[in-house]
């Protein structure tokens, strides 16, 4: 269960609701490969409508670990000097909070990583209001990397899609010659596509 922290600061105030004392829960979960994570602060009690600030963090300890593990190893980040790195917050232009954020996992072949939600304490809310926090990941399925040219024959596989009408995605291809019409290939990705030193195109 997350642990709520009072952090007291140099502050005259003793009414529990001034800014200057914090109060926060954190809450961790894991996320494995690539796609995009909403992350939700429900104010649950009636009356009490305000959103919660909040913050998600990622962690640079290994995401393969269990937390009874990171725990039992002193690993547990909780400031950016031990390697948490802010991926989205909840600050809107009006000086507000949005209800919902979003981040998202971009890369080749990501391996797991440990994320935190730190939910602040609304000043101008009760501290025995109810919270809810949801999450939910739009993982991409994964893929190979396909018809890299410079990946595929440095390896010594074949590279590029034959396009041939056959509909063919991968060697040994049938050699056709097109004639008129549409002839379409195979499906890939830009993902973990390399670039070679001698490729012409010097933004891509």
């Amino acid at each position: 269960m997350p642990t709520n922290h009072v952090l007291y600061e140099k502050y005259p105030g003793v009414d529990t609701t001034t800014v200057p004392i914090r109060r926060n829960l954190w809450y961790t979960f894991v996320l494995q490969g690539e796609g995009t994570c909403y992350v939700r602060v429900y104010p649950k009690t009636n009356t009490q409508i305000r959103n919660y600030p909040f913050n998600v963090f990622e962690s640079d300890v290994d995401g393969n670990l269990d937390f009874a593990t990171v725990v039992a190893n002193g690993l547990v980040d909780s400031t950016l000097a031990q390697g948490l790195t802010r991926v989205a917050y909840s600050s809107a232009p009006w000086c507000g909070n949005y209800q919902e954020i979003s981040f998202q996992r971009l890369g080749c072949n990501l391996p797991p990583k440990r994320y935190y939600i730190v939910v602040d304490h609304n000043g101008y809310l009760e501290l025995n209001n109810q919270i809810e926090v949801g999450i939910r990941y739009n993982g991409a399925a994964p893929y190979d990397v396909k018809y890299d040219h410079f990946k595929e024959f440095a390896t010594g596989n074949d590279g590029p899609n034959v396009i041939n009408g056959l509909g063919q995605t991968a060697a040994p291809y049938t050699n056709v010659v097109l004639m008129g019409g549409t002839h379409t290939g195979a499906q890939a990705s830009f993902n973990c596509a390399t670039k070679h030193p001698t490729d012409q195109n010097p933004c891509g």
